[in-house]
């Protein structure tokens, strides 16, 4: 019976996921390019997804758990494209921070790759192999759920809420995951990850409805697109 019920809430997370892969392409985007910036909108979001989405594909994969596997490999195309895009719409020292981070991005994947191929071919050291990829997949959640900090710290004094709306699918994902991970077997390091995303995006709809009837106020001048 667990076990069924843990196969069809792992079903309604990958839906969920689906649907928080989209929210950028319907909220987020259109709003850059309407306002012809990406205003205090960092390329965090976007690329710390990216590293998330990877670390769980090869978690996953060692697992033989092909559903996680299948919506990671989705989030991670999408969020390339993301990743790409943003790049394009942005300028200045936002521009460099992106580029920067593709760096990473790339330097990220090749480690995974070669740790893959190498240290943990053909099954060997199972248990270190899953004790690895699980923490990376919790660090990386953990700057996934917190990449938006600036825009919650901005504000307080912006009262710019921008974007901050989209914690609320956030919340609902990391909740779905997080009764997931819970449901024998239990699974501590995606248990780790959602609960941290939880706890991160309680935080953000708190900001969100805090502020969201502010008039916003013009940012800093040194925050501004040149």
């Amino acid at each position: 019976m667990k076990r069924n019920l843990k196969f069809w809430v792992e079903v309604i997370g990958d839906v969920a996921i689906f649907v928080l892969l989209l929210l950028p392409a319907c909220l987020t985007f259109p709003k850059i390019k309407r306002d012809q910036n990406v205003g205090n909108l960092l390329c965090f979001p976007f690329s710390f997804t990216w590293l998330n989405a990877v670390a769980f594909i090869f978690y996953a994969t060692n697992k033989e758990n092909w559903l996680v596997v299948g919506i990671n490999g989705v989030a991670a195309l999408a969020e390339t494209y993301y990743c790409v895009r943003y790049y394009l719409c942005s300028t200045g020292w936002r521009r460099t921070v992106a580029w920067v981070m593709g760096i990473v991005q790339v330097a990220f994947l090749i480690t995974l790759l070669i740790l893959q191929f190498t240290v943990f071919k053909d099954g060997k050291n199972s248990n270190v192999r899953d004790n690895v990829y699980g923490t990376i997949g919790a660090v990386t959640a953990f700057l996934m759920y917190t990449s938006t900090i600036n825009q919650v710290v901005s504000a307080f004094t912006t009262y710019d809420v921008a974007g901050l709306e989209l914690a609320w699918g956030f919340l609902a994902n990391a909740a779905i995951w997080t009764l997931y991970s819970r449901l024998s077997p239990m699974d501590l390091f995606l248990l780790i990850a959602n609960a941290i995303g939880v706890a991160s995006t309680v935080v953000q709809c708190g900001v969100w409805l805090t502020f969201r009837n502010r008039q916003p106020q013009a940012p800093p001048p040194q925050d501004r697109q040149p």
